[in-house]
C-alpha cells in the first residue's frame, strides 16, 4: 500500500471535486428525467411532440453530463496520478496538465453552446437577445427539420347590425 504525505491529500480532492459532483449532478438529473418521464400529463394523454420532447430533454441531460465527465476527468486522473507519485514531471506531462486544465475550464463555455445546438427555445432565446429584442426573420425549425413555410394565422371581421366588428380567426 502506497503511504505517501500528499497522497490522502490526493485522493481527498479527487472525491470531492470530481466524484461527489458528478454523483449529484447525475442524481439530480436523474430525479429531473424521472419526474419528466413519470409526471402525469393535464388530461392524462401524450401527444407524440410531448414524447419527442422528453427524448430530447433526455438526450440534452445526458449529452451535458458526458461532456462534464469527459472534461474534468482529464485533469482529475493527472493530479490522482502526480499525488500517488506514479506521473514523472517533465515537459510533456505538463502540457499535458495544462491541456487537461483547459479542457476543464472549457466545460464552463461548451454548456451554452450544447444547449444552443440542443434546444430549440434557447436557441430562439439567444436570437432575441442577441438582435436586441428586434424580431429576426429566423428559418422556422421543428424536430431539427427546417420546415419550409410558416403557417399564418388569418382574421376575418365581421360586422354586426349594431356596427361593433367581431373578429374570427
Amino acid at each position: 500500500m502506497i503511504l505517501r504525505s500528499n497522497l490522502p491529500l490526493g485522493i481527498s480532492f479527487f472525491i470531492f471535486a470530481y466524484v461527489l459532483p458528478l454523483m449529484a449532478i447525475v442524481g439530480l438529473y436523474l430525479f429531473m428525467l424521472t419526474r419528466l418521464w413519470h409526471g402525469v400529463a393535464p388530461g392524462g394523454r401524450v401527444s407524440a411532440d410531448s414524447r419527442r420532447g422528453k427524448k430530447r430533454v433526455t438526450r440534452m441531460v445526458v449529452v451535458v453530463v458526458a461532456i462534464f465527465a469527459t472534461c474534468w476527468a482529464p485533469i482529475q486522473i493527472i493530479l490522482v496520478l502526480k499525488s500517488m507519485e506514479l506521473l514523472e514531471i517533465n515537459q510533456y506531462t505538463l502540457v499535458l496538465q495544462i491541456f487537461g486544465q483547459v479542457l476543464a475550464y472549457m466545460n464552463s463555455c461548451v454548456n451554452p453552446i450544447l444547449y444552443a445546438f440542443l434546444s430549440d427555445n434557447f436557441r430562439k432565446a439567444f436570437w432575441k437577445v442577441v438582435s436586441c429584442g428586434t424580431p429576426q426573420q429566423l428559418p422556422e425549425h421543428r424536430n431539427g427539420r427546417l420546415l419550409a413555410e410558416k403557417s399564418t394565422r388569418t382574421t376575418a371581421t365581421t360586422t354586426r347590425a349594431n356596427g361593433s366588428s367581431l373578429d374570427i380567426l
